[in-house]
């Protein structure tokens, strides 16, 4: 159980958080191998000898990319949500601070 727990882990990430591109990559992995020992079954000695260097490059290049995608998705999406939350802090901030002027005022006056 932990070895598909360690799977799960690798490529869905153990952040909790899913997203697209992150099960492409994890379909894209079972998909490599199916098409592999599909190869090698229907004729190893010219799989082995002629295509698996290409075939193998070709799906190390997509599983990087989407992977890389996934990276950068993450860190704008992340850098924009925080973005987000500081300008709401400030906006509370300054409605607050709006507030406790009035009402310090009302006290006064």
């Amino acid at each position: 159980m932990s070895f598909f727990s360690n799977i799960y882990k690798s490529f869905l990430g153990g952040d909790g958080l899913l997203s697209h591109n992150k099960v492409y990559a994890f379909f894209g992995f079972f998909a490599f191998l199916a098409v592999s020992v599909y190869l090698v079954y229907k004729d190893p000695v010219t799989f082995a000898s002629q295509h698996y260097t290409l075939f193998a490059t070709l799906a190390v290049a997509a599983a990087s990319s989407i992977r890389i995608s996934d990276k950068i998705t993450n860190n704008v999406s992340s850098h924009a949500i925080n973005n987000a939350i500081e300008r709401y802090k400030k906006q509370a901030e300054e409605k607050m601070s709006a507030a406790l002027d009035e009402a310090s005022k009302k006290v006064e006056g």
